[in-house]
C-alpha cells in the first residue's frame, strides 16, 4: 500500500514539473503528449491518436482544434478516406516540441 501512494505522489509532481514547465511554453500536458507522439510517427488520424494516448475523442478533437489555431499541426485530407483528416506537426511545432 505504501509503494502505491509513493507512487502516486512522485507522478503528481512530475505531472507539476512538467506542467510548470509547459506553460511557459503555452502548451498543456495533453497537447505536448500529442505533440511528442506525432513527432515520433508523423501522419496520424485523430483516431489513431485517440487509442494510443486513450483520450476520449471529443477530447482529442478540442486537442487538435487548439493546435492547429496555433499553428502547430495541420491536417490534410486522408487519401484513403476523404471523412479523416492525417495530422502532422509544422515546422513550429517542431520547434516548439524541442525547445
Amino acid at each position: 500500500m505504501e509503494t502505491g501512494y509513493l507512487l502516486m505522489n512522485i507522478s503528481k509532481k512530475l505531472k507539476y514539473t512538467l506542467n510548470q514547465a509547459l506553460v511557459k511554453k503555452g502548451v498543456t500536458v495533453q497537447q505536448w503528449a500529442v505533440m511528442q507522439q506525432l513527432s515520433i510517427r508523423d501522419k496520424y488520424t485523430a483516431t489513431e491518436l485517440a487509442r494510443i494516448l486513450d483520450m476520449d475523442k471529443p477530447i482529442i478533437s478540442g486537442i487538435l482544434k487548439r493546435l492547429e489555431m496555433k499553428c502547430v499541426l495541420i491536417k490534410n485530407k486522408n487519401p484513403s478516406d476523404q471523412r479523416s483528416s492525417i495530422l502532422s506537426l509544422t515546422k513550429t511545432g517542431q520547434i516548439l516540441l524541442n525547445e
